[in-house]
């Protein structure tokens, strides 16, 4: 076989003994699907022009079914040309950038699991074929790169499936989450800030605490040093004891939260202003101990948490400032203020989650000073007490989300007002972040997921992103979630067992570091603008039928991650600004410069692939 993209040449045998040459001109050709793994092969689909010269040139009899074609047969058997072939990978690689060359409507890939379906389907089930064509065509619209963004260290691919989940009621990603946090970083955030502050990737946790063999290090390593070496290279170019703030994206049964490390090169608190050693003691009113409990995330294994160090704030202490009705930030920044001699800062690790989290956090404090510990002696080549009494951790009380999808929009907009709206004081338990902002800013009107989806776009016009000429954004629904109240935190959150949240790709079995796996996620409808004119094909079996103006489901088939969490340490328990208008990318019909490895090489007629 011969294939370029003027058509296919084929020497076959046929009844007869001497070998017969067909030329499968494109314009016949209705379809070629391709499948590359083991045991590679094409499946041709053609009209009935080319039919008839296939069976005139084969001396096909339509009596005999063992030796015929015909393309609007019912039989799978007799309406499809099946070519096995055994190629070298550079020659099969050489192949598909041919074909990748053929329009979408011409050309298609197959997964091991489509090629089963299509070719063990019975005779009435051309349906199936249908189905498959389309779950193919909004994969391939599903993984289509919308914005390549190479902000500060990091690069941020961010496709159609990402951006379907700035929809209404559904999980954000790890992808957006750190296109988020990396953008506000860069371009957001003051030089002082900036030069202050680091921020992790959102799959350094899921990498510290993951599970491990322990055949797989030095037998002398302590568990603490084998989390820290399967670590250590992230930070082989940042001192983060030279920082005041680091920022650890963390997510836990489907649920976004962010821990921060505050002034770990401090040993103790100190004046806010002058940075003078102080001995202020901090509030232990209605605080009471708790056992830790064991971790809910799997495969993982995290530190052991110091029991003494795990407080949460009795509710029914009359000082308890869950009885405090404070009205904003600023008046509740005044009040402090005014009511303490003595503001200070001092080494710790604080927890902003926007469903209180619970006892259950202990294990992550312990992990991060764990992590602190080692990298201190990495770094300095010598050991640092960072005891809990030293470098305490704190699950800060803070404006909780209003229902089930919204976690990872608060977890960015924490670190969007940890900025703009300071920690003043950081005597335990932080008390002046309650009204810290509304969370108007973040779930009314969809109002964060309207701030993400105006610097995409807003990046994309910057970055002269364009897509491809039949596929459009599609259109995003900010129709208020309904409002409910989120389950005792103390509880495994059970209620996206079916709605799986933003994953990690790190945990794939088959995916690299990166920014994010995909993972399966809530169907929505969405209009569907991709169209075709398929007139010519309208009497073939494949197109019989196959409408390309329906609404399109989203098929986005992903593996669950699950990260880790838990913390170990004390608890606590505006309006959005005005982004660009959004443009209109869907009117440019050019393909990317850079699709991430989608784009085919130039390939000219005069190298055609052979088989």
């Amino acid at each position: 076989m011969l294939v370029c993209l003027h058509g296919i040449r084929m020497t076959v045998k046929g009844l007869e003994p001497e070998p017969v040459t067909i030329d499968l001109q494109m314009d016949n050709i209705v379809k070629i699907l391709g499948y590359y793994g083991e045991n590679p092969l094409l499946i041709i689909y053609t009209n009935h022009l080319a039919a008839v010269g296939i069976q005139h040139l084969l001396n096909m009899n339509e009596d005999d079914k063992n030796h015929f074609y015909d393309p609007l047969s019912k039989d799978i058997a007799l309406n499809k040309i099946v070519w096995f072939f055994n190629l070298k990978r550079p020659e099969i690689q050489h192949l598909e950038k041919v074909l990748l060359k053929l329009s979408k409507r011409k050309y298609a890939p197959l997964t091991l699991n489509q090629v089963n379906k299509i070719l063990c389907l019975k005779k009435n089930d051309e349906e199936e074929i249908k189905k498959l064509e389309k779950e193919e065509r909004d994969r391939r619209v599903n993984n289509t790169t919308i914005l390549e963004d190479k902000l500060g260290e990091r690069l941020s691919v961010i496709k159609i499936m990402d951006y379907k989940m700035l929809n209404s009621n559904e999980f954000v990603n790890d992808i957006l989450i750190e296109f988020y946090l990396d953008y506000w970083y860069n371009h957001k955030l003051s030089d002082e800030d900036r030069n202050r502050t680091y921020v992790f990737s959102t799959f350094f946790y899921t990498n510290l605490a993951k599970s491990f063999n322990t055949s797989d290090y030095p037998s002398h390593y302590t568990a603490s040093q084998i989390r820290h070496a399967k670590v250590k290279k992230w930070t082989k170019n940042v001192d983060v004891f030279k920082k005041d703030f680091i920022f650890v994206p963390i997510n836990e049964n489907y649920h976004w939260f962010m821990a921060v490390i505050c002034y770990p090169y401090l040993m103790s608190k100190v004046n806010m202003k002058d940075g003078t050693p102080v001995n202020a003691p901090d509030d232990n009113t209605g605080r009471y101990q708790l056992p830790p409990t064991e971790s809910t995330a799997v495969d993982r294994i995290e530190a052991d948490p110091n029991v003494e160090d795990l407080w949460l704030f009795d509710s029914t202490s009359t000082q308890n400032y869950a009885d405090k009705h404070g009205v904003d930030y600023d008046t509740d920044v005044a009040v402090l203020k005014k009511s303490k001699n003595l503001l200070v800062k001092r080494p710790c690790i604080l927890l902003f989650d926007s469903l209180s989290g619970g006892v259950g956090r202990a294990r992550i404090t312990a992990t991060l000073r764990d992590w602190l510990e080692q990298e201190y002696f990495a770094k300095y080549g010598k050991k640092r007490d960072f005891h809990p009494s030293i470098i305490k951790g704190s699950l800060v009380k803070v404006p909780q989300q209003p229902n089930y999808t919204d976690c990872g929009l608060f977890a960015i907009h924490y670190f969007k007002r940890f900025f703009d709206r300071p920690i003043v004081d950081y005597t335990l338990p932080i008390r002046h972040l309650e009204n810290w902002f509304s969370t108007d800013e973040v779930a009314k009107n969809c109002q964060k997921r309207r701030e993400l989806q105006s610097i995409i776009l807003l990046r994309m016009k910057e970055r002269g992103s364009v897509l491809p000429e039949d596929i459009e954004l599609p259109i995003l629904n900010f129709t208020d979630p309904p409002i409910k109240i989120p389950q005792n935190p103390n509880q495994k959150i059970i209620h996206p067992s079916d709605v799986p949240n933003s994953t990690n790709r790190i945990n794939s079995s088959n995916s690299k570091p990166s920014t994010s796996h995909y993972q399966q996620i809530p169907s929505h409808k969405y209009q569907n603008h991709v169209t075709h004119n398929n007139s010519r094909y309208h009497n073939h079996q494949y197109y019989d039928d196959h409408n390309y103006e329906t609404e399109d489901e989203s098929v986005i088939d992903e593996e669950d991650i699950e990260r880790q969490y838990n913390e170990n340490d004390h608890y606590d328990e505006g309006f959005p600004e005005e982004f660009p208008e959004s443009f209109n990318v869907g009117t440019q019909r050019e393909y990317y410069t850079e699709m991430v490895g989608n784009t085919p090489q130039q390939i000219d007629d005069e190298n055609p692939s052979p088989l």
